[in-house]
């Protein structure tokens, strides 16, 4: 049955209420679970684009994990002086190609090309001074890549392929001197950010030409990040030694929204509207929100290692990966609650229970059953949570994501809410239920 039949026989109505659930609250668990990575210093995290590989940058070269195999391997070059990770990526579409930022013993930064997970690459650009800090490539086209450069010394490089790595080329005008990440609007192309030396910049044509976009953050001092929120790219991140800024105008202007502490990176919950993590430093903390960086919680927990280099978000399993320097990778889940293994028996079919309360005005709780489909408890089904309006119009989509079969919560902040009546619809592979929602303040 669809979604529009489903509502005109529940009720008729001809007002559309419009809802934006501006804040998700998940519950969360508290382990930090090893998948190794210690014998060399971690500099850099990045997931392919599938999310089922993790690539990871040492001062020695790269090594990566299979999310399938759980086997890490390693393309390092252990007492080589000058194979420093700092930036690493791979390309879409070019099966085995790692790009990785590094520097040389006399401090002197490249970009190698790896072929066929290599451990000895191509040189195909060296900088003018300085290590290379971040490299990224544009969604829609990959064979589009920027790189940019740090350094103390000489000005930092901002450069880009237009052939998948294989060749660079040295932009101009792009008002910094040294340069620490890149953010690639995903749903404008040419649209991309420069965070660095006091300033946030931004180009709207590719790199071709830049301007300052940073009214209202501090002049003389340097942003460590930028980062894009991928379900709404009008919204920025970035961070300074004076906290955690957001702009909710693409750059225009910045507002700080935490003062508490200094983010050296940012990364979004590939499937959950507003969920964005980051991790800071003195003192090294994993900070959640659950509503596109406005509002910020310590959720470090029991994090066992220090010295929090970078973090990553998988789109295959939903996991939060956090790496220390020197104690390894933890990964963690943070999407719902999954009540399988505490001694409830697996479900056998697909439930999706009414909210609770209901009508409500503060939040409310939706709780869902995965029935198991054979054997194999661990498979993974492709699940979505959907929000209508009364006329059956699609506003939003919680949960677009794989999960295993179990018993699930999610608790729902609804400060934030018009009053009125929506649906929620559960999609598990082919099978769907939908339930109504009632708000009264």
């Amino acid at each position: 049955m669809s979604i529009q039949v489903y509502i005109m026989r529940k009720i008729i109505y001809t007002s559309i209420i419009i809802l934006f659930l501006s804040r998700i609250l998940f519950s969360q668990p508290n382990n930090w679970i090893s998948i190794g990575g210690t014998g060399n210093t971690i500099t850099r995290l990045h997931f392919n684009s599938a999310g089922d590989t993790l690539f990871v940058g040492t001062i020695e070269g790269y090594r990566f994990y299979s999310l399938h195999s759980f086997n890490w391997e390693i393309r390092e070059m252990t007492g080589y002086i000058g194979r420093t990770v700092w930036a690493i990526s791979t390309v879409p579409g070019f099966y085995g190609r790692i790009i990785t930022g590094r520097v040389n013993a006399f401090f002197k930064g490249y970009i190698e090309l790896n072929e066929n997970f290599s451990t000895q690459g191509t040189i195909v650009r060296n900088s003018q001074g300085g290590r290379f800090t971040d490299i990224k490539y544009i969604p829609n086209n990959p064979s589009i890549i920027f790189a940019c450069g740090w350094s103390d010394i000489t000005p930092g490089d901002l450069v880009k392929s237009t052939n998948a790595g294989l060749n660079w080329v040295l932009l101009s005008g792009y008002l910094h001197t040294a340069m620490t990440e890149i953010a690639v609007n995903p749903l404008i192309p040419n649209e991309l950010y420069v965070s660095g030396d006091a300033k946030v910049t931004k180009s709207t044509n590719s790199g071709e030409t830049w301007f300052n976009s940073n009214n209202g953050l501090p002049s003389n001092l340097g942003c460590y990040c930028v980062s894009i929120n991928p379900f709404n790219p009008n919204i920025l991140l970035t961070s300074n030694d004076s906290g955690i800024y957001r702009s909710t105008d693409s750059g225009q202007n910045w507002i700080r929204v935490y003062s508490s502490a200094v983010c050296r990176r940012f990364a979004y919950h590939p499937s959950i509207l507003g969920f964005v993590a980051g991790i800071t430093f003195s003192p090294y903390k994993v900070l959640i929100s659950t509503n596109s960086g406005l509002n910020w919680a310590d959720s470090t927990g029991s994090f066992p290692g220090n010295n929090m280099v970078d973090l990553a978000f998988s789109n295959y399993d939903n996991n939060i990966y956090v790496a220390s320097s020197t104690s390894g990778i933890f990964k963690r889940h943070y999407l719902i609650t999954n009540t399988k293994g505490k001694n409830t028996a697996l479900p056998h079919k697909l439930i999706l229970h009414q909210n609770y309360p209901n009508p409500f005005n503060n939040y409310t709780i939706i709780k869902f059953s995965i029935p198991l489909k054979n054997s194999y408890s661990n498979n993974l089904y492709n699940v979505t949570l959907k929000v209508y309006d009364l006329l059956g119009k699609e506003l939003l989509t919680i949960l677009n994501t794989k999960l295993t079969c179990g018993n699930y919560s999610i608790r729902l902040d609804a400060l934030d809410f018009n009053s009125g009546i929506y649906f929620y619809k559960l999609t598990v592979e082919e099978f769907s239920e939908i339930r109504k929602m009632i708000l009264i303040k």
